[in-house]
């Protein structure tokens, strides 16, 4: 997801025009500020930070630089930023989206939106899967995903259901350690069996 500070670090279809960059972070403007002294663009943040440490404009080096106004740039400017065009952050991953800047982060989020965006696992299982891949993942891969056992019925996380509650599970078919005709009993059976089983040791 793109940065909330400092200038738009978008692939831009056109490279903006120079009077549109911040002078300090070199990005197209976000909430553009103009210097008090020079008269150029920056970031709001940007600036704020720069201030914190210099009292030099980064640009014309005015030592005035930090007592100086700064003024909001025309929003002409910021409208016209954030209306131009952008590729999704994503084009290396293989998304061919192209749009306005305004747009990008709906593209980035709308659960409709970019399928290479990366996403946590809704299960918080820790993966991090594309968006595309994220329903198969859920549905039948991720150890956290919530199953029922097939004997039980016991709605669990996949990996409880498949380890340790399958060596407890009361439904589950065991043989007669005696060894008798009778081939599959219900674990919760187990004791009832072999109180009955003619098989079964007992003391005179």
């Amino acid at each position: 997801m793109p940065s909330e500070t400092g200038g738009y670090e978008c692939k831009f279809v056109v490279a903006p025009h120079d009077r549109y960059i911040c002078k300090i972070c070199l990005h197209p403007c976000r909430n553009a500020y103009l210097s008090g002294c020079c008269g150029h663009n920056f970031c709001k943040s940007c600036l704020d930070n720069f201030k914190r440490t210099s009292a030099v404009c980064p640009f014309c080096r005015n030592e005035d630089f930090a007592t100086l106004p700064n003024k909001q740039a025309d929003r002409e400017i910021t409208r016209e930023i954030t209306s131009f065009h952008v590729m999704c952050t994503n084009k290396e991953k293989g998304c061919d989206w192209q749009g306005e800047l305004n747009d990008i982060n709906n593209h980035l989020r709308d659960c409709d939106g970019c399928q290479f965006e990366d996403m946590e696992c809704f299960n918080l299982c820790g993966e991090t899967l594309q968006r595309r891949c994220l329903t198969s993942h859920v549905e039948t891969e991720c150890p956290d995903r919530i199953v029922q056992c097939p004997l039980c019925h016991l709605a669990s996380r996949q990996w409880f259901i498949t380890g340790i509650h399958q060596e407890q599970c009361p439904k589950l078919p065991m043989s007669c350690p005696n060894r008798c005709s009778v081939k599959k009993i219900a674990r919760e059976d187990m004791e009832t069996h072999r109180k009955e089983c003619p098989l079964e040791m007992v003391q005179c």
